[in-house]
């Protein structure tokens, strides 16, 4: 690929499926990233990622310098810093390249929870290379077979990859979403609102469907990219115009997805006192606390070991089924006798 230099352009799956429709055609930015924009030249590379999913996505080559234009391409916003761009390389939302998997070999790991907090940001040489290399490479191997999106297996302290069965699948979604329901009903008998992730709210346990018992907004006003981020974490408790609690259930993704999700808010927010959960079964607790301390999470101004702990399926399964109906006369520190620390 040409020399050139690499742009993160950040999209939502919302934003993301908005630019398709316009083949892709016409790429923007908000008004206040202008002098940022101004850097850009034809030639360059946009390489797209996905908030929420945390993977790169696509690579769109620069086609203009930056200019105005408020011509309705997105909904949420008009993004009128534009230029003209081309397709290089898209690859489906699920087979993208993980955050995760490009810190892991980055001589700047400690830089990416800054470079994802907006867009464009010019990126290493290096993992721009890896980035768009990566994604060709993906797209040629989905040409004409698709890829089967890969699911992590605890074994001892090592995760390997496999294929997920269909069987696996269905039966580790209905986990999930036991367990995300377990969360709700204790949020509610402790007298919170709740939150569901926007992309859950179709999904039902024991008769109650997700998004019926979910309030309709967040109530607490963020800057955009991180209200976008905390609407995609799995289960909140709301007290007024405060979060409680936040959890991020992990049965069958990457344990990294979820923490890199919590590691965006802290990184947004530091200042933000919300007790931060992972949710996972037992035999994937060496590798969740073992992510947890991970050094890019460690490097951010609110180190991720401080703010998120570890609890059990079944942990959290016993305990509530010994309390009954007295869940009612609790206080949210009882997720304190439950919780498991990592720093």
């Amino acid at each position: 690929m040409a020399e050139c230099t690499y742009w993160l352009d950040l999209f939502t799956p919302e934003t993301w499926r908005e630019i398709a429709a316009v083949n892709y055609e016409t790429s923007g930015f908000r008004e206040y990233r202008k002098a940022h924009a101004a850097k850009v030249r034809p030639d360059d590379l946009f390489l797209c990622y996905l908030t929420g999913k945390s993977r790169f996505v696509g690579v769109l080559e620069i086609l203009s310098r930056s200019f105005w234009d408020e011509t309705p391409i997105w909904k949420s916003d008009p993004f009128p810093v534009r230029f003209k761009t081309r397709l290089v390389s898209r690859v489906e939302e699920d087979v993208g390249i993980h955050l995760h998997d490009v810190i892991e070999r980055s001589e700047h790991a400690r830089s990416w929870s800054g470079y994802i907090r907006g867009s464009p940001q010019r990126l290493p040489k290096e993992d721009g290379e890896y980035i768009a290399q990566r994604l060709s490479e993906i797209e040629q191997q989905a040409i004409g077979q698709p890829i089967e999106p890969p699911i992590h297996i605890e074994v001892g302290e090592e995760e390997v990859i496999a294929a997920q069965p269909q069987a696996t699948v269905e039966r580790t979604e209905r986990i999930h979403e036991r367990i995300q329901h377990r969360l709700l009903t204790l949020g509610r008998d402790l007298g919170f609102d709740l939150w569901v992730a926007r992309n859950d709210r179709g999904s039902n346990h024991g008769g109650e469907r997700f998004g019926d018992i979910s309030v309709k907004a967040l109530p607490i006003s963020f800057d955009e990219t991180t209200r976008r981020t905390i609407e995609l974490i799995d289960v909140l408790w709301l007290d007024n115009n405060r979060i409680e609690a936040a959890f991020e259930i992990e049965s069958t993704t990457s344990i990294f997805s979820g923490l890199l999700r919590m590691g965006d808010l802290l990184a947004m927010q530091p200042n933000i006192d919300i007790p931060l959960f992972i949710v996972a079964p037992h035999e994937r607790r060496k590798a969740v606390l073992r992510e947890i301390r991970r050094p890019v999470f460690a490097s951010l101004p609110s180190p991720l070991a401080k703010a998120c702990r570890y609890i059990s399926f079944d942990r959290l399964e016993d305990e509530l089924e010994a309390l009954g109906d007295r869940t009612k006369h609790l206080r949210p520190t009882f997720l304190d006798e439950l919780a498991e620390r990592a720093g």
